[in-house]
């Protein structure tokens, strides 16, 4: 788990580093003496931020989300018992039929994957994806 944390921790770092660095491109755009006669060449700006890291879940549409999860923690889902799913994070979600977490394990979704009708569940629990752990 330990070794999990310290991963999760470098990759938190390198997205706060990718964000800082965008940051400082938008606004070297921003200078107003590239576009008066100087022959320095205007930075390229990317046209859209990467979205933030969600998950969704809802009764018919996934309405509600989880902001930027974090692996290993139990996430109850608020409301009536979610049928639709949405995971739009780098990592497997596995849903559970209670809000604790406990039972047996229930359906497994993998990164970017979107899922209507699927058997309720009343918790998510978010783990690194198997090709990925190591």
């Amino acid at each position: 788990m330990r070794v999990l944390t310290r991963y999760l921790s470098v990759a938190a770092a390198a997205g706060i580093i990718a964000t800082v660095l965008v940051g400082a491109k938008m606004a070297s755009s921003e200078d107003t003496s590239a576009g008066k006669g100087s022959d320095k060449p205007s930075a390229s700006v990317p046209s859209e931020l990467p979205a933030p890291l969600s998950f969704a879940y809802g009764e018919k549409r996934p309405e509600q989300q989880i902001d930027t999860p974090r692996v290993g923690i139990c996430y109850p889902f608020d409301g009536v018992v979610p049928t639709a799913f949405r995971n739009s994070t780098e990592l497997a979600a596995q849903l559970y039929p209670a809000a604790d977490c406990g039972g047996e394990p229930g359906v497994l979704m993998s990164p970017g994957e979107q899922r209507t009708g699927t058997a309720a569940g009343r918790g998510v629990v978010f783990v690194v994806p198997a090709g990925q752990a190591g």
